[in-house]
């Protein structure tokens, strides 16, 4: 017995949608700050400590590259989050 089996039908015989309204994903964002954070707390570990530091956090591992990489060239404005979508038009 399946779960539309339950509902009634309405007036011409179709079953109402289903009212529960399912929230929106967001993509996770990082501040320069917390990027920072993570990468101290990475650095004095092991190659398995990481692994289980980044599978607690919920991160991958090319997040940690990316974000050294952006370290090491010394911008502190690398590391801040990027817009996305396409550039506003100038009108």
């Amino acid at each position: 017995m399946d779960a539309n089996s339950k509902l009634e039908p309405g007036r011409n015989g179709t079953v109402p949608p289903n009212p529960e309204v399912k929230p929106k994903l967001t993509r996770r964002t990082y501040t320069a700050q917390q990027k920072l954070k993570i990468l101290q707390g990475t650095d004095g570990l092991s190659q398995g400590e990481i692994g289980a530091y980044l599978r607690r956090k919920g991160l991958y591992w090319s997040h940690l590259s990316t974000w050294r990489k952006l370290r090491d060239e010394s911008l502190p404005i690398s590391l801040a989050p990027k817009k996305r979508g396409c550039p506003p038009s100038s009108r």
